[in-house]
């Protein structure tokens, strides 16, 4: 399968520096998506971080299979781009299946250690990446409207205020005698917000 156009940048060799390590190497671009996605990114921001957009990725796998398939149908000799191409879409699936296998594992690590938080951030990681085997969505059927009362917007209101004051993103403001100023709850009916409690 030949190309027209400019030639590809799948063997261009970059700098890369490894966020784990902060060691410098040299590696083909191709190589370096490859080993971020063994590290847990998505093939996509891969890619991005390391100049190939979308559909070049698209591109690099896709032209590595229909290779693929010619040396193993046509007993075809590849070049060493194509040889590149083939490897690319090869080991980018099975980087992807190492980067996830690390999060199951270290749930089993977890678990077995009594630690669960690491766990646990590697579960979310999974229900994210992988939602139809680890999410937690479930389905509802229902006939009508669905009601969300007051209580429930209250407690999401006190829960993002907490969060946002874990992270440093909201200031508590001084309340009557230099104590906590009272959250506002949403009241949940059009009425103004009241103090929690009230």
């Amino acid at each position: 399968m030949s190309q027209i156009g400019r030639p590809s940048r799948i063997l261009d060799v970059v700098e890369s520096q490894n966020p784990d390590t902060g060691e410098i190497s040299y590696d083909s671009i191709a190589t370096l998506i490859i080993r971020f996605v063994g590290m847990g990114a998505s093939q996509n921001t891969a890619a991005g971080a390391h100049g190939v957009d979308d559909s070049t990725l698209a591109y690099w796998k896709q032209r590595g299979f229909e290779e693929r398939e010619l040396q193993r149908r046509e007993n075809k000799v590849l070049d060493e781009t194509e040889t590149a191409y083939v490897a690319f879409s090869e080991n980018v699936v099975r980087a992807e299946a190492r980067g996830l296998m690390w999060h199951e594992l270290n749930v089993r690590r977890a678990a077995l250690s009594g630690k669960e938080q690491g766990g646990r951030l590697s579960l979310e990681f999974l229900a994210r990446r992988m939602r139809e085997t680890y999410g937690r969505e479930v389905a509802v059927k229902h006939d009508g409207a669905v009601t969300v009362t007051h209580e429930i917007e209250a407690k999401i209101d006190c829960e993002i205020i907490e969060l946002e004051q874990q992270l440093g993103l909201a200031a508590p403001q001084a309340g009557e005698n230099g104590g906590p100023a009272p959250r506002l709850l949403a009241a949940g009916n059009g009425d103004e917000p009241r103090p929690a409690g009230a």
